[in-house]
């Protein structure tokens, strides 16, 4: 299979991803929760049993200290959770707040229908899906997808941009 400069092959991946993620998007808004991200379900999740540090929130949802960092800041912006001093003046404790609270029923309820929905459309593929991402990401782990490229470029240099 070939690709052409305006259509990857990944196109119809990202744009089933993109479409789903643009759905629960839509979900929210519906619900009055907006404006939100579907990135932020996972952490309120987390939040609701226990105030976590940044490195902590990272590690458990296997993305970098940077992006859980920015993540939780556009949370802080919309007043879900909030910062305490952590056990160095360097790390900081999250926690929900009153509005991160309120905001769980619907996040749950989002989270608990859209892994039902994904089941089901697993199903509907063959069970391909999940075993797909599970493919995908242990191949990942095993080889970056930037090492990947770069073994298919050729070896040419700029010497000036």
């Amino acid at each position: 299979m070939t690709s052409t400069p305006m259509s990857s092959l990944l196109s119809p991946l990202l744009r089933s991803i993109g479409a789903m993620d643009q759905d629960i998007l839509d979900l929210y808004k519906e619900r009055g929760l907006w404006p939100f991200r579907s990135s932020w379900t996972p952490v309120l999740l987390t939040l609701a049993d226990q105030p976590a540090t940044i490195t902590a929130l990272a590690d458990a949802h296997g993305v970098g200290h940077a992006s859980m960092s920015q993540r939780i800041a556009a949370m802080a912006k919309e007043n879900l959770v909030d910062y305490a001093r952590g056990a160095d003046a360097r790390s900081r404790v999250i926690s929900l707040t009153d509005a991160g609270r309120e905001a769980m029923s619907v996040a749950r309820a989002e989270w608990d229908a859209t892994e039902a929905a994904i089941s089901r459309l697993d199903a509907e593929t063959g069970g391909l899906l999940i075993e797909a991402g599970r493919r995908l990401h242990a191949a990942l782990d095993e080889r970056a997808f930037g090492d990947r490229i770069r073994d298919e470029l050729p070896e040419v240099r700029r010497s000036h941009l």
